[in-house]
């Protein structure tokens, strides 16, 4: 495939983005000739959190905050930043771009709500959400929380929650240009400019990436365990290209009333490589998405002074898949499906003596449209819709002098679905479903000392099966209707000890964190395959997952950093009646480990990292064991004035690990990416 289209797109993008911001900032500029400057003391919305936003320190969740800084200036995709995290797995299917999930201790991708900005990813239309359609361009920092999660996440799972956060303007004009090349014939291209002159502030941000993915690998030849007539080749059609582009703009009406508006425009054009290799294979999955949303901010309402969010949001994808010649399918295939969410939501918080009492309703109306393109006639179309309900309220207790955190929450959810498949691989009826759910939450948190601090948490959860999963897609996911709800509970214990000794000392600080977990699913729902491949959703009467996991990280002599992540844990399917019974639940790692070794010095970076993930099956019988991953992995970064150079090796062993079964990953690569701050 040829990206040059895209590269001169990307050119042209990057030079009307600059264009814009320089005749904006000599704007601002002749306005501030014009008129005297005045300071005033207010704290800006910019230097700190907003109503409305999660708030980490201020949780009992076992939680991480991945910064800009450790991804900023890389070709990195989000999901190889988050999977160096203890307790997070991340199932990828190839190179840049292709299909990633992410799952948390031992969840499925399902289970887990990835938002951005606050505003849920996941859909009614299921199968995990892909976090290859999100760039890391525009991303001011990652949240992870582990089970338990915040109330601002009423659509909090048994897994846990991934918060997306994107830039916020500063007062100060930034902008920078971003540019990479890597192996495979992977390129980037990313601007940035933001600026707050005075009341409004404004953010533009646009991404331009693509990869051919054509790296070497062992081809099975479809033989599986018989290895004689194996051979090298490079992967055929997995190639792919990519635009995101972010704008953002906002307005302090007064100190206490603020409006902001986000449009985020995603589009992605994939081929799609087929199990065998196949070079006379012409499958391909585009995908288009837009996010728009308005917030509303008003805070010191009446004599309580009860703080406010109210925002609307609307969220459209359209996907085409065509397999022209069947070679996934079985039969060609071309579908289009069309997803609409509407919703709107009001948070409410209200400070009190001893805690903090926060409310959260949320309506949300979503569509999913499947067309058979290949015969367009009335009942080969699949027209589904979910409509539901979400109310939470929560207190945060903050007892001795804030030494003690008790967080009771209630959650109620009600959705009533209108499901109507008339194809034969969506089934043949229609029926609409309505019920709702009440699921408590408590956390507690109790610091033992400076620094060091135990926490518990325990939650309730129930998931409704996705429209995925009912009705199957793509021709090799096949619906079953007849699934149940899976309902579960996750619990976890820990402590976590921060200690800073200051720049002289040989530890200069220190963070040591472990957490022991349980979480308990009945009707869990898990993908079966059979010997073609074929996926369908089938329920695990009962299943148990616990473990622990543990981050070290420390720096010595203010220059050296130190990082340890361990995820041990057993994924046991438990259901009696079963001869499944005992086995491990397929695509969980049971054993992870990340080390790595970082040398900082003014501008100058230089870091190796080792990662090894071992025993995991593909399947429910456990009869398909994945290949032990051990992985090292090395870069070196220069600041140089406005100047960042990078310069990263990734899997330097060069051995190929599928994470989905006959889906390869590459082997060896190398990137180089220049980013420049005007």
């Amino acid at each position: 495939m040829s990206f040059v289209n895209n590269r001169v797109t990307a050119a042209i993008a990057f030079t009307a983005l600059i264009l814009f911001d320089t005749l904006a900032f000599a704007s601002d500029e002749t306005q501030k000739t014009l008129a005297p400057v005045v300071v005033t003391a207010k704290k800006t919305p910019e230097e700190g959190l907003r109503t409305g936003d999660s708030a980490p320190e201020e949780t009992t969740t076992f939680h991480v905050v991945i910064p800009r800084e450790s991804f900023d200036g890389k070709m990195e995709s989000i999901d190889q930043v988050i999977e160096k995290e203890a307790g997070v797995q991340v199932t990828q299917t190839g190179g840049l771009g292709s299909y990633s999930t992410v799952s948390l201790r031992g969840s499925s991708s399902d289970q887990v709500m990835v938002y951005l900005d606050g505003i849920l990813l996941n859909e009614a239309s299921g199968g995990g959400v892909d976090l290859s359609t999100i760039s890391l361009s525009d991303v001011e920092s990652v949240e992870i929380y582990k089970g338990a999660a915040p109330i601002q996440f009423t659509q909090a799972s048994l897994g846990g929650v991934v918060n997306i956060k994107t830039l916020r303007a500063k007062k100060s004009v930034q902008r920078s240009i971003t540019a990479g090349y890597g192996s495979f014939d992977t390129w980037k291209m990313a601007g940035l400019v933001n600026h707050k002159p005075g009341n409004m502030d404004y953010l533009l941000s646009a991404d331009f990436s693509g990869s051919e993915n054509d790296f070497d690998f062992l081809n099975p030849n479809n033989t599986g365990a018989v290895s004689g007539d194996d051979f090298w080749e490079k992967r055929n059609h997995a190639a792919l290209s990519q635009r995101d582009l972010l704008a953002k703009i906002g307005y302090d009406v007064s100190p206490d009333l603020r409006v902001d508006l986000l449009n985020q425009y995603f589009e992605k054009d994939q081929e799609l490589p087929e199990r065998r290799n196949d070079p006379h294979a012409d499958i391909r999955l585009d995908t288009t998405r837009n996010i728009t949303s308005v917030n509303l901010i008003r805070n010191r309402l009446t004599s309580l002074g009860l703080n406010t969010r109210t925002r609307v949001e609307y969220m459209w994808k359209e996907e085409a898949y065509q397999d022209r010649y069947g070679h996934l399918s079985h039969a060609p295939m071309h579908f289009l499906y069309a997803t609409n969410r509407y919703a709107g939501d009001l948070f409410l918080e209200w400070p009190m003596e001893y805690g903090l009492l926060s409310t959260t309703l949320e309506v949300s109306r979503e569509t999913f449209d499947a067309d058979n393109k290949n015969t367009p006639i009335a009942n080969d179309i699949n027209q589904s819709s979910r409509t539901g309900f979400s109310a939470g309220t929560e207190y945060n207790a903050m007892l001795f002098d804030d030494r003690l955190r008790i967080t009771p929450s209630l959650y109620y959810t009600r959705f009533s679905d209108h499901r109507e498949r008339g194809s034969e691989s969506f089934g043949e009826a229609s029926e609409s479903v309505n019920k709702g759910y009440a699921t408590p939450r408590i956390g507690l948190q109790y610091a033992l000392s400076d620094g060091v601090i135990f926490k518990t948490n325990a939650a309730r959860y129930i998931r409704e099966p996705s429209f995925f999963e009912l009705f199957g897609d793509r021709g090799y996911f096949k619906g079953n209707p007849d699934i149940s709800p899976e309902k579960g509970v996750n619990m976890d214990m820990g402590a976590e000890i921060r200690k800073r000794f200051g720049q002289q000392t040989f530890i200069t600080d220190i963070f040591l964190g472990a957490a022991f977990f349980v979480n308990r699913a009945e009707d869990l729902i898990v993908m079966v395959y059979d010997s073609g491949g074929n996926g369908r959703a089938e329920n695990i009467a009962s299943s148990k997952i616990q473990g622990i996991e543990s981050s070290l990280q420390a720096t010595f002599l203010n220059h050296v950093g130190l990082t340890l992540n361990t995820t041990l844990q057993d994924t046991d399917n438990e259901s009696a009646l079963s001869e499944h019974d005992g086995k491990e639940l397929p695509g969980r790692f049971r054993k992870s480990f990340l080390g790595r070794v970082e040398y900082r010095l003014h501008g100058f970076k230089v870091f190796t990292e080792y990662v090894l993930e071992k025993e995991m099956f593909y399947d429910i019988p456990n009869t398909g064991k994945a290949k032990d991953k051990k992985e090292i992995n090395a870069g070196v970064s220069l600041l140089y004035h406005h100047l960042l150079l990078t310069v990263e090796g990734k899997n330097l062993g060069d051995d190929i690990y599928e994470e989905f079964y006959m889906y390869p990953l590459p082997g060896r690569s190398v990137s180089v990416t220049v980013k420049y701050h005007f």
